[in-house]
């Protein structure tokens, strides 16, 4: 019996830790709908500017 409570405890160890993935660790975890707060992007060149202007025009 002792033996099983072991396993178990060591499994659920296993089991807590795999849930700490490094990518993970220092995300926002408290969301306010409609407020980024991520990291600022960089600003776009003016060549990317006039290729997105170009894709609206022919979208419409």
């Amino acid at each position: 019996m002792q033996r099983w409570k072991t396993i178990a405890l060591v499994m659920g160890a296993v089991l807590a830790l795999a849930g700490c993935r490094e990518e993970e660790q220092g995300r926002p975890l408290a969301f306010e709908p409609g407020v980024y707060k991520g990291e600022k992007p960089a600003a776009l060149t003016k060549e990317q500017v006039r290729t997105l202007q170009e894709r609206s025009r022919l979208g419409r």
